[in-house]
């Protein structure tokens, strides 16, 4: 009887900007402190949400910061799914610019997580409007799925 639990909660990059450009692991007892509080105030969030975790013996705890990811992942601003969810990311015209057909390259598609948004429903969803307008029959792609039961989708 082992469990994980992975908490992920946006946060606002000015409160780690202070601290970019230092190195992983020698951030200073500030970087520290404020990390540790975020990390106790969402673990109690948590707890709240579901109180059987009060109980928990925790063997690891870690907190992460968006520094941790610029510095494991590469992002420039903490991002933890690829691009930058911005506003401009998500406007029509820009959508409309990343849709799968636009490589203009014949035969190539867009498909993956940043086509519309992040994560692993986004890259789900991406990827069958790949295979649509690869296939040429967005339809029987969306049909064949629901058809399924989704079995095939991991």
């Amino acid at each position: 009887g082992k469990s994980n639990v992975t908490v992920v909660a946006p946060v606002n990059w000015e409160w780690f900007a202070p601290f970019d450009g230092t190195r992983v692991h020698k951030r200073g007892l500030e970087y520290d402190k404020l990390k540790k509080s975020i990390a106790d105030q969402m673990w109690s969030f948590t707890c709240e949400l579901y109180p059987q975790l009060k109980k928990a013996k925790i063997g690891h705890f870690e907190a992460g910061s968006p520094l941790s990811n610029n510095y494991y992942i590469g992002s420039r601003k903490g991002e933890i799914y690829g691009a930058d969810h911005s506003y401009e990311r998500f406007s029509l015209g820009n959508l409309i610019d990343t849709r799968p057909a636009i490589t203009r390259v014949e035969n190539l598609f867009a498909a993956g997580q940043d086509v519309l948004c992040g994560g692993f429903a986004g890259a789900l969803f991406a990827g069958t409007l790949g295979a649509s307008a690869a296939l040429g029959d967005w339809p029987a792609v969306w049909l064949g799925a629901v058809w399924s039961g989704f079995r095939y989708i991991p």
